[in-house]
């Protein structure tokens, strides 16, 4: 597992090259929503130029259920991507931003909060 800094730049796309299989993590926010359109079609073209295929799944996360954008972002990625976007949706939670700050992942520091539940 290679873990990648959102940005499409030369590491990403080394990374993407030997993948066999990417797991696309979107905040559920318009500026994500961009941004997740731009890897599929960079990972389209790698694809052709490749001639393979690279497995695909979309994580939906920050999702806020008190948000209309929330549910909005969500909509336009089942409608653009259907079964590749899974139906797990990862809560935001306070627990999970702050459990890096005392050096804990989410399962240590609050493992019954929503967030560790997703």
């Amino acid at each position: 597992m290679v873990d990648c800094c959102p940005m499409l730049a030369v590491l990403t796309l080394n990374a993407l090259l030997a993948a066999d299989r990417v797991s696309v993590h979107v905040s559920a926010l318009f500026l994500s929503l961009q941004g997740v359109h731009s890897l599929d079609s960079a990972v389209n073209v790698m694809e052709t130029k490749l001639k393979r295929k690279i497995e695909r799944r979309i994580l939906v996360t920050r999702f806020d259920s008190r948000r209309k954008l929330s549910y909005e972002i969500y909509d336009k990625l089942k409608a653009r991507f259907g079964d590749l976007v899974c139906t797990t949706r990862i809560t935001e939670t306070v627990a999970l931003a702050t459990s890096p700050m005392y050096g804990k992942d989410v399962f240590k520091y609050v493992p019954k909060s929503p967030g560790a539940m997703d």
